[in-house]
């Protein structure tokens, strides 16, 4: 394979090949993330049948105190609105504002009042909440148990059409997501598909009961606000619920949603020192944890039975590593760190490890990395095949997995190009052009998708 440098000798200095100085580039400071949650209950008369013993109200105050107990220690700033909706209006609307200290007990109000199910009323006034938001995480979520505009099917289809989808593309526009809770029923099931359409499988939830409406609105958080979500889990009264957690945590949530106000909650740690809920009310206890101790946690609970759920935030495992094509048969060096809250973990007890998989699924044994002081190194030279390959870090401490964020990295091997033949036509003579002409062997691996050489 050929190719022919032309170089104007007088020109060399002026195209930047002599060199040029780095670029300094502006630093700014991180703002502090912020979300904005606007709450829509549906408060249609069919409410006194589906949800006599009003849930919907202790769902909503619990989804609260959930989101201000994780946000508070996690630094984000949080504000919320909230109302009913049914009529041509919203009924105890409460506009924007910071979500603190108590101010999520009285943020909704039982009410069944409404004899029909009107949306656009409800939609309107998350527009009106969140037009001023900026570069706030926007999140709606709206709970109902109707049909929009009556019990016609054909009548709720053309209703979502003229009123509802464009109140809902201006919300999701705006960057808001739109969240539907929806109670299944005879009802609900028909129009299923057209929220779908609006808002993306995803964002629609459909409950089978409204004691499910808890879980619900837990499961939809959990992920928003960047952890893991477990699995609810009920415990009897008076037992002793063993909860597990893993080394090195950034954070961990412990939600309880209890029976009735009699049930009282105890949390110790694995020192058995008891641990105080970051929110409390009748109803549910929130126990928000920042790098909690790896180890066996109980909870106990007693004059009633509760509902608990386990959520991580984890930390994470950084590999570094070659970012462009490598030569074949020459090592390659990898670095490893455990971030926790965006600070490198390094320890005895710590190991970080590499597993490699190349060309064909041809697996390497596990490479131990060595541990130096804020990070892991290893140098791997068993890349003796031409292909792709990719490498995946995990940890361990005191032998056990560390469940943590990861990700893996791809590196691609090939032949080294070689010059074979190397010609220059021309005088060397300032001012004057020179042609150079490169012979070169594998010479296919520094081409563009061109075919130009790089």
């Amino acid at each position: 394979t050929r190719f022919e440098l032309v170089i104007n000798l007088k020109t060399a200095n002026a195209l930047g090949l002599a060199g040029s100085p780095p670029v300094a580039r502006a630093q700014t400071e991180t703002p502090t993330p912020s979300l904005d949650l606007v709450l829509l209950i549906d408060s249609s008369t069919s409410m006194l049948d589906s949800d006599r013993a009003g849930l919907r109200v202790s769902a909503a105050s619990f989804l609260l105190d959930f989101v201000q107990g994780v946000a508070g220690v996690q630094g984000i700033s949080v504000r919320f609105a909230a109302a009913n909706f049914g009529g041509e209006s919203v009924t105890d609307a409460i506009a924007l504002r910071s979500l603190q200290g108590d101010a999520a007990q009285n943020a909704i109000r039982l009410r069944a009042d409404s004899e029909s199910t009107l949306f656009a009323p409800a939609l309107d006034f998350a527009i009106d909440q969140l037009q001023d938001s900026g570069d706030s995480q926007k999140v709606v979520i709206l709970f109902t148990d109707g049909l929009p505009e009556g019990e016609a099917v054909t009548q709720a289809e053309a209703y979502f059409t003229t009123e509802m989808s464009p109140r809902l593309d201006a919300l999701q526009q705006s960057g808001a997501q739109v969240f539907v809770v929806a109670l299944r029923n005879g009802k609900t099931v028909q129009v299923e598909d057209l929220w779908i359409q609006a808002i993306s499988t995803a964002r629609y939830r459909a409950i089978d009961q409204n004691t499910d409406l808890v879980g619900a609105f837990h499961d939809l958080f959990a992920g928003i606000l960047g952890l893991r979500p477990g699995e609810a889990q009920t415990g009897a009264p008076g037992a002793s619920q063993t909860i597990q957690l893993e080394p090195y945590l950034e954070q961990a949530v412990i939600s309880v949603f209890k029976s009735g106000p009699s049930v009282s909650l105890r949390l110790t740690d694995p020192n058995q020192s008891e641990i105080p809920p970051t929110r409390r009310t009748d109803q549910h206890e929130i126990f928000a944890l920042t790098t909690p101790q790896g180890g066996e946690w109980k909870l106990g609970a007693t004059g009633g039975a509760a509902t608990v759920w386990v959520d991580r935030r984890l930390p994470t495992l950084m590999l570094e590593g070659p970012t462009e094509a490598q030569a074949l048969g020459e090592p390659l060096t990898f670095t490893g760190r455990l971030l926790r809250l965006n600070q490198s973990i390094s320890k005895s007890s710590l190991e970080l490890s590499l597993s490699i998989v190349g060309p064909e699924n041809q697996l390497f044994p596990t490479l131990v990395m060595d541990r130096f002081a804020d990070r892991y190194s290893a140098e791997f030279s068993g890349a003796q095949a031409e292909g792709v390959y990719t490498v995946t870090l995990s940890a361990r401490s005191g032998g056990e997995p560390v469940l943590a964020e990861t990700g893996p990295l791809t590196v691609g091997i090939f032949p080294v190009p070689s010059i074979r033949g190397f010609e220059i036509a021309g005088d060397t003579v300032i001012g004057q052009t020179i042609t150079a002409t490169l012979t070169l062997a594998n010479a296919q691996r520094v081409t563009d998708a061109n075919g130009r050489a790089r």
